[in-house]
């Protein structure tokens, strides 16, 4: 039984608890989505002519539409088992900063000069495609959270053999949707510290 008094046992219930700022900072929720790959070009192909031919011809009737919607769900059952989803997060602003060092350091930047009319002298940078390249790559491995296969095993092999491997062999929308969704995850991080800085979330 507690020594203290009622008085004392309210005061201490009342008392706001701690936690750790550093911890909550580190372990917030980014954004997450998924990215589903099909490795059967083949399957892919005939479902994609389906689904062209029910979108474009304006010619159907009724019954060959039903039909043509049956050959599309058929398709994609059959697609299922040859279905890699990719699971994505986003990163904070500080890790896509780094990144960019990363590549900077390996591929330092060259600058070319212009001269404008009045004789104004500007620097740009240099595109360099290996630079691009290798920055890409480090950019999908810091967001691939797992590679889950159709019968729900996880990819081991997650690094950069696998990045380049995926970025020359893959399916070319595959890569296509990937980049799209890493951008799209990276712009929800700037888009929230955005939203912070302007106190939009306090605006009524």
């Amino acid at each position: 039984m507690s020594n203290k008094t009622p008085e004392e046992l309210a005061a201490a219930t009342a008392e706001p608890g701690t936690f750790s700022f550093i911890e909550r900072l580190r372990g917030r929720n980014y954004a997450k989505d998924d990215v589903i790959v099909y490795l059967d070009e083949q399957l892919g192909y005939e479902l994609n002519e389906l689904v062209v031919e029910l979108r474009t011809n304006d010619d159907l009737n009724a019954q060959t539409t039903t039909e043509l919607e049956e050959k599309i769900a058929q398709k994609i059952a059959e697609l299922a088992p040859h279905a890699y989803t990719f699971h994505l997060h986003g990163i904070s602003s500080r890790d896509y900063n780094n990144l960019i060092d990363s590549a900077a350091n390996l591929y330092p930047y060259e600058y070319e000069e212009e001269t404008d009319i009045l004789g104004r002298k500007t620097k740009t940078i240099k595109e360099n495609e290996d630079r691009q390249e290798y920055f890409t790559g480090i950019l999908w491995l810091a967001c691939i959270e797992s590679i889950v296969a159709p019968d729900s095993s996880v990819a081991s092999d997650i690094g950069p053999e696998l990045i380049a491997e995926m970025r020359t062999s893959a399916p070319i929308a595959a890569v296509h949707r990937i980049n799209q969704t890493v951008e799209k995850l990276r712009m929800a991080t700037d888009w929230i510290e955005y939203t912070q800085d302007e106190d939009f979330l306090a605006k009524p």
